[in-house]
């Protein structure tokens, strides 16, 4: 590589070596190998903020945009998975539970509401709910659960 070529490199500066730094910059860097990446953090990568999180994920959300978005994004941990190892890190799907002591408490009301059926599951059965949730107050009428939904773990 000579003097000029070095001219065409793109350096990008991410400041912040958290999760969402780091999948910044891998990404950058797949889309184009000739970007230069460098990562700006006072502290060791993932050790703050990312550190004391849940990792928490789901696809389901009121706007159509957040669901869609959510989607690629669990899309692409899969992906990264597939790519770096099942050891790489956790995907646990746990599912997602809002609960409710009004069963006439839409919880979701929104634009996405009639394809709803497939990324949730209401709960109005109060023996069901007790079987299931029995540390929950007996007053709890309903609870909605996003079907695809749980957290990662990056410190296996």
């Amino acid at each position: 590589m000579n003097l000029h070529d070095k001219a065409d490199i793109k350096t990008i500066a991410i400041c912040g070596a958290g999760i969402a730094g780091i999948a910044t910059a891998y990404y950058l860097l797949k889309m184009n190998t000739s970007f230069k990446v460098i990562l700006i953090d006072k502290n060791q990568p993932l050790s703050f903020t990312t550190s004391k999180s849940g990792e928490n994920f789901r696809d389901y959300w009121p706007q159509k945009c957040m669901m869609d978005f959510a989607s690629h994004s669990i899309d692409l941990m899969k992906q990264l998975q597939e790519d770096f190892g099942e050891e790489s890190f956790e995907i646990n799907y746990s599912g997602y539970d809002f609960i409710t002591f009004d069963s006439e408490n839409a919880i979701f009301s929104s634009e996405t509401e009639q394809n709803s059926n497939s990324f949730i599951h209401e709960e109005l059965n109060q023996v069901g709910i007790r079987k299931r949730y029995p540390y929950l107050s007996t007053r709890v009428e309903k609870v909605v659960t996003i079907k695809k939904a749980g957290s990662i773990d990056v410190y296996v």
